[in-house]
């Protein structure tokens, strides 16, 4: 007796029609276009956060700005921080920089993949858990310019360049990036 799996390869469409045929792809992706809105999200809320935000006191000058990079390594992680001792730091280089530099520490929505649900909370500031379970915000509804820290820095002046180091149709890369105002 055999048996089949089935999977919504929603990371990748391509795959996933090719495993599931268009009409099951489409009512498994259909679930997770479904989207409620937030709690406490309305009008007057909106409104009330975009009147407390305020812009810079003054531009500042091509000269002022710094180098911005942001590196999102999912692979990397402190061992300390995760609670393993050893008898050497194993990164050391890292925990210099840190010191020398203003550095942080970002907590990821996903574990195990799902790197774009990642990187889409970092740019957007929208949460993954707004979402439907499973859902892939790069695949699914970034279809248009959406406000993003890139978009942001872009109309600063900044350049804003984007890199990853796989193919870039994974997680529909390709199109989504310039959406979020990457060149």
């Amino acid at each position: 007796m055999a048996f089949c799996v089935i999977e919504n390869a929603a990371w990748n469409q391509v795959d996933n029609l090719g495993r599931n045929g268009l009409v099951l792809s489409w009512m498994m992706n259909v679930q997770q276009a479904l989207v409620a809105p937030p709690h406490g999200y309305n009008e007057a809320a909106v409104s009330r956060i975009l009147s407390s935000q305020r812009g810079p006191s003054k531009p500042a000058r091509a000269s002022e700005k710094p180098d911005l990079i942001l590196y999102m390594m999912e692979s990397f992680a402190d061992p300390r921080e995760l609670g393993i001792h050893t008898s050497s730091d194993p990164i050391p280089f890292f925990r210099s920089l840190r010191r020398r530099f203003p550095s942080g520490t970002l907590r990821t929505p996903v574990f195990g993949g799902n790197t774009s649900a990642a990187e889409f909370e970092v740019l957007t500031g929208l949460r993954q858990e707004n979402f439907p379970f499973d859902a892939v915000p790069y695949e699914q509804f970034v279809r248009f310019p959406i406000p993003s820290l890139a978009g942001v820095l872009r109309r600063e002046g900044y350049r804003t360049t984007a890199i990853h180091p796989f193919y870039n149709w994974y997680f529909n890369r390709e199109n989504v990036y310039p959406l979020l105002g990457f060149e």
